[in-house]
């Protein structure tokens, strides 16, 4: 559990505390509908001063949810997952596919630029260290820097976080390479007129110090560290947050808050939260 809770009442897929235990599917588009607001203005007035609006995004389409799909999901658990890829690609942190590129760049235009004509941009980033979370956040941000560039910061802080990395099972995906092979990549990375800054804790170490071969993360581990990392997230200041994670953690970011499970988000898939401080 963390020590925040996710608010009822602001978008239609949680509109009263009632329905925190009953599941949806993502394909309603529920968790994306305002439930009284008519406006992005509209809907950021009325939340309390001692809450925030959570954008979380799920990474697009990688290599790893490309070759699952190719197999089915019992062939990819029972063999394909622990090997490094095959001839379509590498799963080993996996990058985006073409399909996951394209999801990437359409949420940054069909959702990302309408928040931001009306609220500006988030006052806080945060993303998973993983390759595809990272390509997706620089996707999905471009569209917005673009149309907005005269008026936007010329660097953009993005906060690293392990708490934020997928389940971890034995799946080669789930691994991280080390930051020195990632950071050229992404470090200083031109979107529009701004570029991209990666901002690593101090704790944070080079290599991966958290996924094994041989072990998977159980439910409860994961909701502990997901509950630990969105903890030290939400006791900073700002009001207005974007996150960009995976699949599972997305899931375990629900339970901890008591939200609805979304069922089947698909990749590049969104939800809207506005979150308080438990009492």
């Amino acid at each position: 559990m963390s020590q925040f809770r996710a608010l009822p009442g602001f978008f239609k897929g949680f509109q009263s505390a009632a329905e925190a235990s009953v599941p949806f599917n993502a394909a309603t588009g529920l968790h994306l509908e305002f439930a009284a607001a008519n406006s992005w203005n509209d809907l950021y007035s009325t939340i309390p001063d001692d809450s925030k609006l959570v954008i979380v995004a799920r990474h697009g389409q990688g290599y790893h949810n490309a070759a699952e799909q190719r197999y089915g999901t019992k062939a990819w658990d029972d063999y394909w997952a622990v090997l490094d890829g095959d001839e379509f690609g590498t799963w080993d942190d996996a990058l985006l596919t073409p399909t996951g590129i394209q999801q990437a760049s359409s949420v940054g235009v069909k959702n990302f630029v309408p928040i931001v004509r009306e609220l500006g941009i988030p006052e806080a980033f945060y993303s998973s260290p993983l390759r595809r979370c990272l390509q997706t956040f620089a996707l999905e941000w471009t569209p917005v820097y673009e149309a907005f560039k005269e008026k936007l910061p010329n660097v953009i802080d993005l906060q690293i976080r392990e708490g934020l990395r997928e389940h971890m099972a034995t799946h080669t995906c789930d691994r991280r390479l080390d930051r020195y092979k990632v950071s050229p990549f992404f470090q200083d990375l031109p979107i529009a007129n701004s570029k991209l800054h990666l901002n690593y804790l101090n704790t944070d170490p080079e290599k991966d110090e958290l996924w094994t071969p041989t072990y998977a993360e159980s439910t409860e581990e994961l909701d502990k560290r997901v509950g630990n990392a969105l903890d030290g997230i939400f006791s900073e200041p700002h009001k207005y947050i974007s996150i960009t994670c995976h699949s599972g953690v997305i899931a375990s970011i629900l339970r901890v808050l008591d939200h609805p499970k979304l069922v089947s988000l698909q990749t590049g898939g969104l939800v809207y939260l506005v979150v308080r401080r438990r009492v």
